[in-house]
């Protein structure tokens, strides 16, 4: 396994301070929020029950699930109240050339996102 991230660009135009965004990068949902003029890369996807970050409300350095309310700190990714209590993964950032780049896992890139849930990953009854 590579330890080193995969680098990917991302469009930042029109992202105003104080908003997020949902972006598709190898294959992850990921979040990028700008917070005053900085870039942060979390997971889209709250660690309760998965409920999409980039559609929750930012306040200051906070993203708050818009599913139960939990809360997390965008730099660090850590669960500030219940019913969170895993915290997020954040990414490493960096600009090149003006161009916003998110960093994942190696092994995430070209690998699918497919979501779980309660019904895949249930056996099926035989017939």
């Amino acid at each position: 396994m590579n330890p080193h991230p995969v680098f990917y660009p991302v469009d930042t135009r029109g992202l105003m301070p104080g908003e997020v965004r949902q972006q598709t990068l190898g294959g992850k949902d990921i979040a990028i929020f700008n917070i005053d003029g900085a870039f942060f890369a979390t997971s889209d996807f709250c660690t309760h029950l998965r409920g999409r970050l980039s559609d929750g409300h930012v306040e200051g350095e906070t993203v708050t699930c818009p599913l139960h309310f939990g809360k997390f700190n965008i730099r660090t990714g850590q669960a500030m109240n219940p019913p969170c209590k895993a915290g997020l993964p954040v990414y490493p950032v960096r600009l090149e050339g003006g161009t916003l780049m998110v960093g994942l896992p190696a092994q995430a890139e070209g690998r699918p996102h497919i979501p779980v849930t309660a019904a895949s990953s249930m056996p099926r009854a035989s017939a």
